[in-house]
């Protein structure tokens, strides 16, 4: 149900059409949500999205299950994922199936940073500010031990969509 836009730099789910995309072990089975194909491995990296609508960010390890025989498959629900969305009236991060709330208005832009030598996962509300600047308000740190590849990664709702912005390594 997700469309890539030219690119692949821009997810969208207008509809409940199916995108007509082969089967493939690396697809989610029962979610909408789609994983970037570059990722990270022993770096830092940062990356900003905008969104519209109903969107989960995060990222997910290359092992994290994608399919309803591995389990919870959704961004945060397992051990091996983060996530953050506006949940109507503040924001919820989860990873490991638990989930944090956080208030603050809405934001359409959000940060993430990513230290895997350091075992870190920052998620960041991001603003425009006078001057060009920006300015970022920090929603959620988590503490990971990363053994392998991290992907960003986005789960989309229904009317909704989403872009990155902008992604440093």
């Amino acid at each position: 149900m997700l469309w890539l836009s030219e690119g692949g730099a821009k997810v969208s789910r207008m509809s409940e059409e199916v995108c007509p995309v082969l089967d493939r072990p690396e697809r989610y089975e029962h979610s909408p949500q789609v994983l970037c194909k570059e990722g990270l491995l022993g770096s830092r990296g940062y990356w900003e999205v905008v969104c519209e609508g109903w969107v989960v960010i995060g990222a997910a390890c290359e092992s994290a299950g994608r399919k309803a025989k591995d389990g919870p498959c959704g961004l945060g629900e397992n051990d091996l994922s983060w996530g953050v969305g506006w949940a109507g009236s503040c924001y919820h991060v989860w990873h490991n199936g638990e989930n944090i709330e956080f208030q603050a208005p809405l934001c359409p832009t959000i940060g993430i940073y990513a230290d895997q030598p350091a075992g870190i996962i920052k998620f960041f509300l991001v603003e425009d500010g006078e001057n060009g600047s920006k300015e970022t308000r920090q929603i959620h740190r988590f503490a990971a031990s990363f053994k392998e590849k991290l992907f960003p990664g986005f789960w989309v709702g229904r009317n909704s969509y989403c872009w990155i912005r902008k992604k440093d390594q």
